[in-house]
């Protein structure tokens, strides 16, 4: 777990760039109304214990494996900042994104997750991902060397609990008919899951559909 005086640090550094990029006039996508409500998060969450914040059954266990760990975290961290969020989303490329998440202006982030610096290096797909997303960003555990992250990329530092941000991501703003296409993929592939969970049976339906969501 993160410490309080960890995560106030990054706060206070944080925000002095976010500053900084609001005084050279930041594009929409990473107005305030956006990445603000992440900062204001990471405050909460050096205020309170997030295990009791974020779980209703405190006898949950963690998710084996530190990429399953980093995701969670980062899906808490992203839906107490007012986004909504699915994971392992094959785009329309064929590559498959980590996580991706959208908030109520249907702006999309994508974020790659990585376990180790030997996932990183052995996996470069990431550039494909920027055609997807208005917002690109790498989640990564504690002890990560976070210089061989490409500077373009917005950094996460998660655990199993929580996520912070180290780095704000460049803005890339989608078309409106890719952004539209996107976020109707999304909303099919959660109500897709949806019924899945709701009724098992009904996996061969979904397997024999001729253009099957994902």
């Amino acid at each position: 777990m993160f410490s309080a005086y960890f995560i106030h640090n990054k706060i206070r550094h944080f925000t002095r760039a976010l500053k900084c990029d609001f005084d050279k006039g930041l594009p929409s996508a990473l107005s305030g109304r956006y990445v603000l409500p992440m900062v204001l998060s990471a405050a909460a969450m050096a205020a309170k214990p997030v295990t009791r914040a974020f779980m209703s059954d405190t006898t949950q266990s963690e998710p084996s494996g530190v990429a399953a760990q980093i995701t969670r975290g980062v899906q808490r961290f992203m839906l107490q900042a007012g986004l909504v969020s699915l994971t392992e989303v094959v785009l329309p490329d064929g590559h498959r994104a980590d996580i991706m998440a959208l908030d109520k202006k249907g702006q999309i982030t994508i974020v790659e997750v990585k376990s180790s610096l030997a996932d990183f290096r052995s996996d470069q797909k990431w550039h494909a991902y920027k055609d997807f997303c208005d917002l690109l960003f790498f989640a990564v555990a504690d002890g990560f060397p976070d210089e061989v992250i490409p500077a373009e990329c917005g950094l996460l530092r998660a655990d199993a609990y929580q996520a912070i941000i180290l780095r704000a991501p460049a803005a890339s703003p989608l078309a409106a008919n890719r952004r539209k296409s996107l976020v109707t993929r999304f909303g099919r592939l959660a109500a897709q899951r949806l019924q899945l969970l709701n009724d098992p049976g009904c996996s061969g339906i979904l397997r024999d559909l001729p253009n099957p969501v994902n």
